[in-house]
């Protein structure tokens, strides 16, 4: 359904191929311009699932972020704005809109989980008005025109389905098509439909847009209703506004594909027209195939890694970032796998049975293991040196329940940066009870050193550090910190910032004695004034350390 036609599209989800006994599931799935205004926007959603209704639809998914324009094209924290609470007012509104209407709805919406902790997120109402939960979107992209790292954290929310009155249907939101683990899980966990709303402008995108979704339903044998925005919004955005490409489709598990797409090059308010397609009153069939038979998605016995094997963890009470919940773990190797109800037979194995050692948890907390994203292992300075190794630090890390440290790599004045990075592969390399990755602190900024960022990503080094203090050890001034600003964004990388005025504090420490202060006294050698100093607006970074 788009602004110019309500046109349902027919499921058929039966127990054969051809359809012979099936259930019929109609489903409609919608694009709209944006037309202003919050309100407006939910309410031209709210006749939509009227005009669904009326053609017999018993399930609709809207576009990605429904309510709201597509803020992703600029950063801007009025956009803040929008976020709502799931469960709560905007939600509620259309569980009633779903309980008069006997209608499964997909909300794709803004969260505020609390105050600053925000998602991309879709709730799903069952057609009785009961709201069912919520997917949020694990997969974020942070480039020009889609800086949804500025408005969204990645979802921690697994990938739930939701047993509803049209079926078992699941949700992957845009750029998340992307990424197939998800296509997968969704699958072992038994969706029949996946709904993947998106708002997204034409490339690469509308390229892959051909391939992912059928790879994904013939992989997974599950059908799935994509749709995409339309219109400029550029009466929001002005110049930067893009025009999304506007594909409306369902995706079958195998044979005939049917799809409905167009590209709308209209701008502002313009209506796009009827689109092509059937008539409503002549909706056609897509059938879905039959859930595969137990071993087809999943082998009988998984592989077994030739590291560690695999290991259950049963019993236990999980603690997450979202709560507690009772759950069996089951790891391969060094990574967890699933996460599973107690006894659950959702993989189709026995799980404990094709496990190489299963814990008993019973009575004790399972707690994911932390990761410390800022250490100094063996770090040189001033003539001391970190009292940790990496042996002794990571042992330590090991015993508090830290599973990962992200240490410091660091160039020095007239090295280059890759002998800096080795140098400190070298300590660190068979000597760490946990697993370990670097940030590089670029101490020397020059030619070779802006170079060098080039090849960090190839190396696993996704971030580095420059320093507005400690002159002749790593400081770096306005004109060298822009450069690798401007590095930085071509590259990907990501600027951390030790954002202290240092040469301004080496002249209140050298005054110090002077005035009587003998001993060393932070506030006053390092006033608030020392630590203002501005970042010039160019490249990526994270907050000052």
């Amino acid at each position: 359904m788009s602004d110019g036609s309500n046109t349902p599209a027919s499921a058929k989800i039966g127990t054969d191929a051809t359809g012979r006994g099936a259930n019929i599931v109609r489903a409609a799935i919608t694009q709209a311009t944006w037309t202003g205004d919050e309100e407006s926007m939910i309410a031209k959603h709210e006749g939509f699932v009227r005009s669904a209704a009326a053609q017999g639809a018993q399930v609709i998914c809207f576009q990605e972020l429904f309510h709201g324009p597509y803020f992703g094209i600029v950063q801007d924290p009025k956009y803040y704005d929008y976020a709502t609470r799931v469960p709560g007012p905007l939600v509620e509104r259309f569980q009633a809109l779903a309980a008069e209407h006997h209608m499964v709805i997909v909300l794709p919406v803004y969260e505020e989980e609390q105050a600053g902790v925000l998602y991309n997120t879709a709730a799903v109402i069952d057609a009785d008005g009961s709201y069912l939960g919520k997917y949020r979107k694990h997969h974020l992209p942070h480039l020009p025109q889609f800086w949804e790292k500025f408005y969204f954290r990645p979802g921690n929310l697994d990938y739930p389905v939701f047993d509803t009155a049209v079926g078992k249907i699941g949700v992957y939101i845009c750029y998340d098509r992307h990424f197939p683990e998800g296509w997968r899980i969704l699958g072992l966990n038994g969706a029949e439909i996946v709904f993947n709303p998106s708002a997204t402008k034409p490339g690469l995108s509308n390229r892959l847009w051909e391939l992912e979704q059928p790879a994904a339903a013939v992989a997974n044998q599950y059908f799935i209703g994509a749709n995409n925005r339309i219109g400029t919004e550029s009466d929001e955005f002005g110049d930067e506004a893009v025009t999304f490409y506007g594909r409306l489709l369902f995706r079958r598990p195998a044979r005939q594909l049917r799809r409905r797409h167009r590209l709308d090059r209209h701008r502002g308010d313009r209506d796009p027209g009827p689109r092509p397609g059937p008539h409503p009153g002549d909706a056609h069939l897509l059938a879905v195939l039959p859930r595969p038979q137990a071993g087809l998605l999943r082998p009988d016995r998984p592989r077994m890694s030739t590291r560690a094997g695999r290991t259950l963890i049963r019993g236990g009470t999980v603690v997450s970032s979202t709560g507690r919940s009772e759950a069996d773990v089951l790891i391969d190797g060094e990574k967890i796998v699933a996460m599973l109800a107690p006894g659950s037979a959702i993989l189709g194995f026995d799980v404990a049975a094709s496990a190489d050692r299963v814990i008993d948890a019973t009575g004790k907390y399972v707690i994911p293991g932390g990761i410390d994203a800022h250490t100094h292992m063996e770090l040189p300075f001033g003539g001391t040196a970190a009292s940790d190794t990496f042996e002794t630090g990571t042992r330590a890390a090991a015993w508090g329940g830290t599973t990962t440290i992200i240490d410091f790599a660091v160039q020095t004045y007239g090295q280059r940066v890759f002998d800096g990075l080795a140098t400190w592969h070298d300590k660190a390399a068979g000597n760490c009870a946990i697993d370990y990755g670097f940030h590089q602190i670029i101490g020397d900024l020059n030619a070779d050193s802006l170079q060098a960022m080039d090849g960090l990503l190839a190396e696993g080094v996704s971030s580095f550090k420059l320093f507005m203090a400690y002159p002749g050890v790593f400081y770096s001034d306005d004109a060298q910190i822009l450069r690798a600003m401007q590095k930085s964004a071509e590259t990907g990388l990501m600027t951390m910032m030790h954002a202290e005025n240092g040469p301004a504090i080496d002249v209140l420490v050298g005054q110090a004695p002077r005035r009587g202060q003998d001993r060393p006294l932070l506030p006053r050698h390092r006033p608030r004034l020392a630590g203002s100093r501005r970042r010039p607006p160019t490249g990526r970074s994270c907050s000052p350390t």
